[in-house]
């Protein structure tokens, strides 16, 4: 980005009857209000969605102070973490530290109260033996989606190695969806971590017991 031309253009920029956004470069816009208040926003992509990260107003927050911002963003991205999540996070003390300590709250909160006994004991055992064994020890903060699509894809494999269809790996696709998906909830992950993830397994309606 060309930081000079950039703060040339964001001088001259006029509120309008509607908003509107215009590129800076390397991702950054800034989108101007009727107000006239300018707000510079990085745009970029996590997991297949476009995301809109503010950097600043401007003039308050400069181009160059906006530039610094977005590359560290673009780092954290390209981890595969949602700044806004770790902004929500640095403000929140009480966040789980691992994987381990999110499945706790999980069962405890979400499954043990708002599910069904049946449902809750299966996907409780799978938590148990199929989830926590390979990224319990995870840092909550820095799972990302190819941990999830890696756990189901080496539990099919070892089901197909047993001779089976490997329907189970599909059992746990659900229950990881919805675990990370709770976490989402409460503000301590992206929604689009374990949104859609692939199920390694074709079903029967007999197959279904989940």
């Amino acid at each position: 980005m060309d930081l000079s031309r950039a703060d040339r253009t964001l001088r001259n920029l006029k509120p309008r009857p509607k908003s509107y956004a215009v590129a800076l470069g390397d991702g950054v816009s800034c989108r101007v209000a009727p107000s006239g208040l300018r707000t510079l926003e990085l745009r970029a992509r996590l997991h297949g969605v476009t995301q809109r990260l503010q950097l600043g107003f401007y003039p308050a927050t400069t181009i160059a102070e906006a530039a610094t911002k977005a590359a560290e963003f673009r780092a954290k991205l390209k981890q595969g973490l949602n700044p806004k999540v770790e902004m929500r996070r640095a403000a929140s003390a009480d966040i789980p530290r691992n994987v381990a300590e999110a499945a706790a709250r999980f069962i405890d909160g979400h499954l043990s109260i708002k599910t069904r006994e049946r449902w809750a004991k299966e996907a409780t055992r799978i938590i148990k033996s199929d989830i926590m064994p390979v990224i319990g020890r995870y840092p909550l903060a820095q799972i990302q989606r190819s941990d999830l699509t890696s756990l189901i894809e080496a539990k099919a494999r070892a089901l197909r190695a047993k001779g089976g269809k490997g329907t189970m790996a599909n059992r746990v696709v659900a229950v990881v969806s919805k675990m990370f998906g709770w976490c989402a909830q409460q503000g301590w992950l992206s929604a689009e971590l374990a949104r859609n993830l692939p199920k390694p397994a074709v079903e029967t309606a007999k197959d279904r017991v989940l």
